[in-house]
């Protein structure tokens, strides 16, 4: 087997069970304070967030993000993001 299909293997092997048995809200939750702390290349995933879930799902995600880390996510995104993505992400955290 090639070195890097085994390297995925083993990095999907590790951590999607965990993310996949929490509560969909969690896990966005966790996924976009991960994208937020990552790179600006992360910040595709918090778009993706923004287009793919419902109002309900947003607000669920939004209400265990501030559970999980004591903040607001719409504070960090206002603090950690620059340039037109703060500004899509904002209208995302008011959605």
């Amino acid at each position: 087997m090639e070195p890097w299909i085994e390297q995925g293997l083993m990095t999907s092997k590790h951590t999607s069970p965990g993310q996949w048995t929490m509560h969909p809200w969690e896990r966005d939750a966790r996924m976009a304070r991960k994208a937020l702390d990552g790179r600006p290349q992360a910040y595709g995933l918090l778009i993706e967030l923004a287009c793919t879930r419902s109002s309900d799902e947003l607000l669920g995600a939004r209400k265990a993000y501030q559970s999980l880390y004591g903040e607001s996510i719409k504070e960090d995104v206002a603090s950690r993001v620059e340039g037109i993505e703060r500004q899509c992400w904002l209208v995302y955290c008011e959605r």
